[in-house]
């Protein structure tokens, strides 16, 4: 591998960000142009929830989306060796996100809280808003399988591959970061975050998107549209009951984590990654400038 240059990682970092910057403009203009042909076809069906949602959904999976793609291809990649995981070590990658997301979650409802108390007004989970309104087949297509394909082809792999040579640790960070910043509200951004630095160590220690793919289609099946589904289905007492199996699921996950933590070979080995690669100091500070100007026009765009 060649030696590795300062500014041109630099710029390869910053290309990185724009492209998720480029992802919200495109889907944002695709909606706005797709809405209004919506309307001129069939206003009432454009303008029901349920139409709203498939033209945002088209807007930004089919233009968005694959846009960013190709700007992030231009950008030389250098990917990850490959290895595989056993049924075991999957297992327990699961239940560290269900943690993650219940704790997460936590922290983005006391977030969330403050912020409506201070400002004046109250705040909405988005999330849970659309999957309680809209069809179970449109969530099945968009948050089962959609949006993991997208958001892992470009958040993991995509970013990953061209960030390793800065060390893996800086690229599963930055890849979390980005991930979360996504989601644009902080009901999700805590937990987006955890989760995404689980399913970033898992790529980075297999170099197989499959594995992370499927962990973010099980996640978002069994803890965003199921307890939906099961609320329909048993009312309270049922979305009572799949809370508690959650919580039980989150439990095992701290567990094994700490058990884990203890036996640091089991680990997997995060203080055995290359934290700078390149050997550089002055990496993570080039990093940091271009992961906060892209920060910065995210919360812009979600604000618009």
């Amino acid at each position: 591998m060649e030696p590795l240059n300062l500014r041109g990682e630099r710029h390869r970092v910053s290309g990185i960000c724009w492209g998720l910057v480029f992802l919200l403009l495109v889907t944002n203009a695709a909606d706005i142009v797709l809405m209004f042909l919506a309307v001129m076809v069939d206003p009432v069906v454009a303008l029901s929830m349920e139409g709203m949602s498939w033209i945002a959904a088209a807007a930004q999976f089919l233009l968005g989306y694959p846009v960013c793609l190709l700007m992030l291809a231009r950008i030389p990649a250098y990917p990850m060796e490959t290895y595989r995981l056993r049924p075991g070590q999957i297992t327990d990658a699961a239940f560290a996100c269900c943690f993650l997301l219940v704790a997460g979650s936590l922290l983005g409802q006391a977030v969330s809280g403050i912020i409506s108390e201070i400002l004046g007004y109250k705040t909405w989970n988005i999330v849970s808003e659309s999957i309680s309104s809209t069809s179970l087949f449109y969530n099945l297509v968009t948050t089962v399988v959609a949006a993991p394909v997208c958001e892992e082809l470009v958040c993991r792999k995509e970013i990953i591959d061209r960030m390793n040579r800065l060390g893996d640790r800086p690229a599963i960070l930055v890849s979390a970061l980005l991930f979360a910043l996504l989601h644009g509200n902080f009901y999700q951004f805590f937990y987006a975050f955890g989760v995404g630095l689980v399913l970033g160590y898992i790529y980075a220690r297999t170099g197989m998107i499959r594995y992370t793919i499927g962990l973010h289609m099980a996640i978002n099946l069994l803890c965003g549209v199921l307890p939906d589904v099961w609320y329909q289905l048993g009312g309270d007492a049922a979305s009572i009951l799949w809370e508690l199996l959650l919580l039980a699921a989150a439990a095992v996950g701290l567990v094994r984590f700490i058990v884990r933590w203890h036996r640091p070979r089991r680990l997997g080995g995060w203080w055995n990654m290359a934290g700078d690669r390149g050997g550089g100091s002055g990496v993570p500070q080039a990093v940091l400038m271009s992961v906060l100007r892209c920060s910065v026009a995210l919360f812009v765009l979600y604000l618009m």
